[in-house]
């Protein structure tokens, strides 16, 4: 058309109208975007910040249940002497009741985790089947009934306790990242030491209450764990669960060297550990005996105290471990609790003869300080060098198991050999199992980071390419004019 017989089509505009109008919406595109970053940001901040508390809660919950359901298992130990009056028990019988637990524990350990139980079944089911189990036994401890049945139900009590550690412990892991997990399984283990060190602080307080009340005072205590445990629920960490037995997992599991040096470590640490725990009692009552001239049941009471405070202190070695394993390693972690605390352990008895009681008690507290601040770093330790995460869950209880075997070593060789060379002997040979855990704990070879590979990074390089074209073309497209073809603008 010419002159004045062209016009425009009906609804066409200017070709600089139109360019106007897509560079104002661009313009406001662009003032509309760090708004819209703000409002992620805040939201992606809320969403943290409920995730941790959660987390947090998720933690507490935990360690409530440990302290209350954990107060079974030295029940019997802390009151060993009524005990053995009551049954006319001879010296190693005793000990066998409160190694009993550990064996029971070892054995319901390993079956669990050569059948998967942790990674098949939901944890808050096992919580509550081992607490349910836990306040049955000992309920059942305080009728009168020949030693083999007593021995029967602290290995019950055991398995019991089987379901509730090592599944806590699997439960905070899907809770926290790597770089909070240490100092939250460090909280863990800490509120462990507790629930270990209850019956010996309620026999302080109150030297003269019978032992069977105090069994069904942590029966009611399992109860009260066992009704917490049914709010559990997993956390944004939780691994996709095996949903069969396969013995291919729990092989791969027994071929990992890493695991096996982790383990070895914790066999040495759980023999000074329980070792010690179960010896200091009759150590210290032996040393405050010669300072001491009360009656016999001022002087229980002291020593109850004492082993309380050696026990509980362990809560703050435990936190201060992971506070420290998450900023300079876990393996530094271990390998200086190894030593220090077995140095101070094997110089015990010398430091019996020359210190007074309080500088005894004040060194005791602080190897049980030390000699635990390491314990919630073997099961971090194997979730990060495990390569199949779905077995995590199979594998630290595989490893709680072997830790746990030990323990009945180091329970029966302090009086073992107390009797035969006595304090003087067994501590240090009781200090050979940190040595031999120190050695093992530097052999672990963590896994570095991943590095992408030449060929990961020409594809990110070619895929950045193609997203810096297709960006350009989009973005010159916005201020493409149209032109008029048949009518149309």
């Amino acid at each position: 058309r010419r002159g004045d017989d062209w016009a425009a089509p009906q609804g066409c505009t200017s070709h600089r109208v139109v360019y106007q109008r897509e560079r104002e919406w661009y313009a406001a595109q662009q003032r509309e975007q760090p708004a819209v970053a703000d409002r992620c940001a805040v939201a992606a901040a809320a969403r943290c910040s409920a995730a941790g508390v959660l987390a947090w809660g998720e933690l507490a919950r935990a360690c409530s249940i440990m302290v209350l359901t954990l107060s079974c298992w030295f029940g019997s130990n802390a009151f060993l002497d009524e005990i053995s009056l009551d049954y006319d028990l001879h010296n190693l019988q005793g000990p066998f009741l409160t190694a009993s637990v550990n064996l029971g524990f070892m054995l319901a350990a390993t079956a669990a985790a050569m059948l998967q139980v942790p990674d098949r079944f939901p944890r808050r089911r096992l919580v509550i089947t081992g607490a349910l189990t836990c306040a049955a036994t000992s309920a059942t401890f305080v009728v009168r009934q020949p030693y083999g049945m007593l021995v029967t139900l602290r290995l019950w009590t055991g398995a019991g306790i089987s379901l509730i550690y090592p599944i806590l412990v699997k439960h905070v892991v899907t809770w926290f990242d790597q770089q909070r997990r240490g100092l939250a399984l460090s909280i863990l283990i800490g509120s462990f030491t507790l629930g270990i060190a209850a019956p010996s602080l309620i026999r302080a307080l109150m030297p003269s209450l019978p032992w069977r009340l105090v069994n069904l005072t942590t029966a009611g205590f399992s109860l009260l764990g066992c009704a917490l445990a049914w709010g559990m629920k997993d956390g944004p960490y939780a691994q996709r669960q095996s949903s069969s037995f396969s013995a291919k997992a729990v092989l791969r599991v027994l071929r990992d060297r890493n695991w096996w040096l982790v383990t070895l470590s914790y066999v040495g640490h759980n023999m000074e550990l329980f070792g010690g725990w179960s010896s200091l009692g009759p150590f210290l009552q032996a040393s405050f005996g010669v300072h001491m001239d009360q009656g016999e049941e001022t002087s229980a009471a002291v020593v109850s105290l004492a082993s309380f405070g050696v026990i509980a202190a362990g809560c703050i070695g435990a936190i201060v471990g992971g506070y420290l394993a998450d900023r300079v390693g876990r393996r530094i972690v271990i390998a200086a609790s190894h030593l220090v605390s077995g140095s101070i352990l094997a110089l015990l008895p010398s430091l019996r003869s020359v210190a007074p009681p309080w500088v005894l008690a004040g060194a005791a507290g602080l190897w049980g300080s030390v000699a635990i601040a390491d314990s919630a770093q073997y099961s971090a330790i194997i979730s990060e060098v495990l390569a199949d995460g779905g077995l995590i869950g199979t594998a630290v209880a595989l490893s709680l198991a072997f830790g746990f075997s030990s323990t009945a070593v180091g329970i029966f060789a302090v009086p073992f050999l107390r009797d035969s060379i006595g304090w003087a002997g067994a501590f240090p040979c009781l200090a050979l199992g940190p040595a031999l855990g120190s050695l093992a704990i530097l052999a672990v070879r963590l896994q570095p980071p991943a590095r992408p590979s030449p060929a990961d990074s020409a594809f990110l390089a070619d895929g950045w390419g193609k997203c810096r074209q297709a960006c350009r073309l989009f973005a010159r497209g916005s201020f493409q004019t149209r032109r008029p073809h048949e009518d149309r603008c």
